[in-house]
């Protein structure tokens, strides 16, 4: 196997590992509302063993059961969406700075020259954190999430008690309320991770091209679709465009030139996307071949 192989063997491991991170969050994520929908499940079936199946809705008007019940359940929803947000942080963090270093771990080991790769800034790690194209910003979108949902449980309360239903029928619309809201986060942690994965290689792969120049080794950026029966047709479009080499960007199916897969500030493109941006290598003079050593990536890693 050639440095060219073993280059983009590494980034098909990359996009392996980085898989397996965002399926840990997300499953940490989950956790958290599932944990979240029992504890309000449990306060909601505490005021019908309390009142009764049958207990009405101005019988829970009377002396604030059902203001201090909407209290209790909005303060839990608030302790978890903190514990969320945190986590989604946390998430979006770890992806940026694996996603960046793997890249100089990669280059290393496939030209087997130590090219003296840094490590992340922790402004950089703290500006990664929201996307500039997004005006909004992934924290105001989950808060208003967690708000909906809030306002959500409160109707269905109400209406349940109204209509005269039951403790049964009140859980089930309190956990497709959560269920709504697990698949709304789902696709931010999601979009989030895949944009910083993104940025964080374009960042490492940036650090590459200047040691590839040094050593004379020509190189590329590419675009990688994920092939399975969900690839959208864009991402077909794009699979294996090389970018422009006066600027590094990659050409899309609008005719405008981009940084990368989650950075094109068109929300059809961005949220949930796949692809990936991987470095290739053109050319690589004969003077550089050795035999090859490798090194364990969390090794590496801990030497930056």
């Amino acid at each position: 196997m050639n440095e060219a192989e073993k280059l983009l063997k590494y980034f098909d491991r990359a996009g392996r590992m980085d898989e397996r991170l965002q399926r840990r969050y997300e499953k940490e994520l989950i956790s958290l509302l599932s944990a979240s929908l029992k504890e309000v499940k449990a306060q909601i079936a505490l005021v019908f063993e309390k009142y009764g199946d049958s207990v009405s809705y101005a019988e829970m008007q009377a002396y604030n059961r059902l203001k201090n019940l909407e209290q209790s359940i909005g303060e839990e929803l608030a302790k978890m969406g903190k514990k969320a947000n945190g986590a989604l942080k946390e998430a979006i963090k770890a992806q940026f700075i694996q996603a960046h270093d793997f890249v100089g771990y990669a280059f290393e080991n496939s030209v087997q020259v130590g090219i003296g790769f840094s490590v992340l800034k922790k402004t950089q790690i703290d500006a990664a954190l929201l996307n500039p194209l997004d005006r909004i910003g992934w924290p105001v979108r989950f808060s208003d999430h967690i708000n909906v949902l809030n306002k959500r449980i409160r109707q269905r309360i109400a209406q349940g008690l109204i209509q005269g239903k039951g403790y049964t029928a009140i859980a089930r619309e309190t956990s497709l309320g959560f269920s709504k809201t697990a698949t709304q986060t789902k696709r931010i942690i999601r979009t989030e991770m895949h944009r910083v994965q993104t940025a964080g290689r374009l960042e490492g792969i940036s650090k590459a091209e200047k040691a590839a120049e040094r050593l004379k080794i020509e190189v590329y950026r590419q675009l990688v679709a994920v092939r399975d029966d969900r690839t959208r047709d864009q991402s077909l479009q794009v699979d294996g465009n090389r970018a422009r080499k006066s600027d590094g960007l990659f050409k899309y199916p609008d005719g405008n030139y981009y940084d990368g897969p989650g950075m094109t500030g068109v929300a059809e493109w961005d949220i949930n996307d796949r692809e990936q941006v991987v470095m290739g290598i053109e050319e690589i003079p004969r003077k550089l071949r050795r035999e090859e050593v490798e090194a364990d990536f969390e090794e590496w890693q801990n030497r930056l």
